[in-house]
């Protein structure tokens, strides 16, 4: 019985020893009744019905070869520079090469990043707390853009939180100015004097640092704490430009024993307004001796 040989002559025939069987796989196969086999008829019977296949078009191998043949190089390449995520058991240097290859540098103090842009004056960078986060940040895998990503959130936040901050120190201020009137200034002269007396300058470094000398609880305590002092000779009492307890008084006597004054004359046109003037500085000195 005769055999129909990939490329080997015609019906009935025998096909040339030289004939065309050496030529391309699959271009000019023959079936029955002599018309031509498409490339896919070719390959084993459990893999040619496969759909990935389609994506090929061609009527041999002639067409679709090459194409094949680029297509599985190409994907070689993917997977050649895919990326395995270490499982839990993974060796040390099995992370390292994954981390690499996430772009994580040799060591931390290769990473490149911009320090932030501060908005508020009052807000520094602190070098030390960056190079711990470095350290961090390298064991855990981090790349440059990714680190440069997390400085500059917490730069932001470390921003936000200045402004902020000043914000309660005016809204704190503004509290104690209606509060102390007109003896606001020396009281918080006073106030700082305290603290100075009685901490000296850790004191006042810790109260700066942590924001804590701008609560209203804290800084009313310490002028209460000046006002003890600087009766008690510990502290200066009177600040320069600001009237005290004494000035008040003194000006208060003033006008009373003053015969003459608008104070002690009803029928004189600036009698209220002295009046006015006289509740205004008892309720100062008052003020002052809280």
């Amino acid at each position: 019985m005769e055999t129909e040989l990939t490329g080997a002559g015609s019906q009935g025939g025998q096909g040339d020893a030289g004939g065309q069987a050496g030529s391309d796989q699959g271009a000019g196969q023959q079936g029955a009744g002599g018309q031509e086999v498409g490339w896919r008829e070719s390959l084993s019977e459990d893999i040619r019905g496969e759909k990935s296949f389609d994506v090929f078009k061609g009527k041999d191998w002639n067409e679709v070869g090459p194409v094949m043949a680029k297509s599985f190089l190409e994907s070689q390449k993917m997977i050649g520079g895919s990326v395995k995520i270490p499982g839990e058991d993974a060796k040390p240097e099995e992370i390292d090469a994954f981390f690499k290859k996430l772009g994580r540098p040799d060591k931390p103090e290769d990473y490149q990043y911009q320090k932030p842009n501060f908005v508020s004056k009052d807000v520094q960078w602190n070098d030390e707390m960056a190079k711990d986060f470095l350290g961090v940040a390298h064991q855990i895998g981090l790349n440059s853009r990714q680190v440069q990503s997390l400085i500059g959130w917490q730069g932001s936040w470390m921003d936000k939180g200045a402004v902020n901050a000043r914000e309660q120190v005016k809204e704190t201020l503004n509290v104690l100015k209606k509060e102390w009137g007109s003896d606001y200034d020396r009281r918080l002269v006073l106030g700082e004097r305290a603290v100075r007396q009685v901490g000296g300058d850790e004191l006042v470094n810790l109260l700066e640092k942590t924001g804590l000398g701008n609560h209203p609880v804290l800084v009313k305590v310490f002028a209460e704490v000046g006002d003890i002092l600087a009766e008690d000779g510990l502290i200066e009492g009177r600040v320069e430009g600001v009237l005290g307890a004494e000035d008040y008084k003194a000006k208060i006597n003033a006008m009373m024993m003053d015969k003459l004054h608008p104070l002690n004359d009803l029928s004189h046109p600036g009698h209220k307004a002295a009046v006015e003037e006289l509740t205004r500085l008892n309720m100062a000195l008052h003020t002052s001796r809280r």
